[in-house]
């Protein structure tokens, strides 16, 4: 999906949710999460419940070139968000 929106000029584009507990605690979650085909711009949305593990998982996306932005979605309606 970021390919095809960035062939039609857009500059920055978001990640799907990440949730930051699995992010923290699973190499392959990681490992999809993170999978860039580009070096394009591209903000980390992050969900959460556990603060530890969203600020570890914000400092484990800052390493990561692509990532020019962190975004916390606090009370987002989503599943994926509420379960954090």
């Amino acid at each position: 999906f970021r390919l095809t929106v960035r062939a039609f000029g857009i500059d920055l584009t978001w990640t799907p949710m990440i949730d930051a507990d699995g992010f923290t605690k699973s190499y392959l979650y990681r490992k999809e999460m993170i999978q860039f085909h580009d070096n394009d711009p591209t903000v980390a949305q992050l969900g959460g419940r556990d603060r530890t593990n969203i600020i570890h998982a914000a400092k484990l996306l800052a390493q990561v070139d692509q990532v020019k932005a962190v975004e916390l979605n606090c009370g987002c309606p989503m599943r994926c968000a509420r379960k954090g």
